[in-house]
């Protein structure tokens, strides 16, 4: 993030603990306003909401599934709405959840689809909805 930028926003994929959780707080340090979303664990979201206000960083929650297209829509719709603009999105969204190390020949292709839209096609579906907002203001970033 550049220095002495205290007004950017931006949405963060999976933030609810772990990177996302890491990017969302060190960014809202510098005095980013934070998007923070999830797909499941809203509990660890709020927690890192919680932790950003306490510091009085700027954070709201949002819970959407960003390998479903209308929710990668109101991800960057929502960010407008509250802060106005999209500056930076962080793409950090995976699931390991609940999978099983495995052989390659024995993954389930129900299994391998899903992990292929929450991974690839989740930040695709965001990158694709938010760089037409941020390139509004000129200095749009995707990481």
């Amino acid at each position: 993030m550049r220095k002495g930028r205290s007004d950017l926003s931006r949405p963060i994929g999976r933030k609810a603990k772990g990177l996302g959780r890491e990017f969302s707080t060190g960014m809202a340090r510098e005095g980013a306003k934070i998007m923070a979303v999830t797909r499941k664990d809203l509990a660890n979201l709020e927690k890192t909401v919680k932790k950003i206000e306490a510091f009085g960083g700027v954070a709201k929650a949002l819970q959407v599934d960003i390998s479903i297209e209308k929710d990668a829509v109101k991800m960057a719709e929502e960010t407008m709405k509250v802060f106005g603009r999209i500056d930076i999105l962080v793409n950090c969204a995976a699931i390991l959840d609940g999978l099983v190390r495995k052989s390659f020949t024995e993954v389930d292709p129900d299994e391998w689809d899903q992990v292929m839209a929450v991974n690839v096609k989740g930040p695709w579906l965001c990158a694709r909805d938010c760089i037409p907002l941020y390139e509004t203001t000129g200095e749009g970033e995707n990481c």
